[in-house]
């Protein structure tokens, strides 16, 4: 079931990812969950997706997913999976772009699909913010 939530529910969803999730782990996605945290229009596009299921990880995965089948683009170049390299840069405006540019693609996958990560804390963390 689709469930529409609002963006300040969205919003701490991602910080408390950033924090818990990411912070020591993938410097690429601690400050891009911290940026989409602020961005009012990347977590409209974030709040719909299918009741219970870790927002940011959605979105992070759908951006992913998508560069992984056009690694033409910018972007590809800053996931390490996909170059090969880590960047100290975190290229947020070309991150923002690509999910405007990809938008249909990315509500897709928000709206369509479920992200399997084994790890009953986080479905605890969601449930408690959401």
């Amino acid at each position: 079931m689709l469930v529409k939530y609002s963006t300040d529910q969205v919003a701490r969803v991602f910080k408390r990812f950033a924090e818990l999730e990411c912070k020591g782990k993938s410097a690429l996605y601690y400050q891009l969950a911290l940026q989409v945290a602020e961005d009012q229009a990347l977590l409209q596009l974030a709040s719909e997706c299918r009741e219970r299921q870790p927002i940011p990880n959605l979105l992070l995965g759908a951006v992913h997913y998508l560069l992984l089948q056009k690694k033409e683009e910018k972007l590809a170049a800053y996931y390490p999976s996909i170059s090969g390299q880590n960047s100290k840069e975190i290229p947020y405006a070309l991150f923002r772009a690509f999910c405007f540019e990809h938008e249909d693609e990315i509500q897709q996958v928000l709206q369509n699909r479920i992200v399997q990560t084994n790890a009953v804390n986080r479905a605890v963390i969601n449930s408690k913010i959401l």
